[in-house]
């Protein structure tokens, strides 16, 4: 594995869809494959709310592309439609 952990920089090993440190035993889990590897610390993110959001998020898009994916965040948050409409020019990201 590339990765190291990044709390103590030891060797990480796979278990089941996560990933754990051999040398300080911490946990990081997987969301669709991809390793959610935030340590812990004082932050204005409650990350079980965060990793709760992103488990609903997968659930709900299942399916989707990377595309569809993002336009659905966008339209369904309330936070963004104050924002103003969304610029859905994804041609700098993907080609559409």
């Amino acid at each position: 594995m590339i990765w190291r952990c990044p709390r103590c920089r030891g060797e990480l090993v796979e278990v089941g869809n996560d990933v754990a440190c051999n040398v300080c035993e911490i946990r990081y889990p997987s969301f669709e494959g991809i390793f959610d590897f935030r340590l812990a610390r004082p932050s204005w993110i409650d990350y079980e709310e965060d990793r709760a959001q992103a488990r609903q998020l997968i659930a709900e898009t299942v399916g989707f592309s990377a595309e569809e994916t993002v336009r659905y965040v966008f339209d369904s948050d309330a936070l963004w439609k104050l924002a103003g409409p969304p610029d859905y020019d994804f041609s700098l990201y993907w080609s559409v």
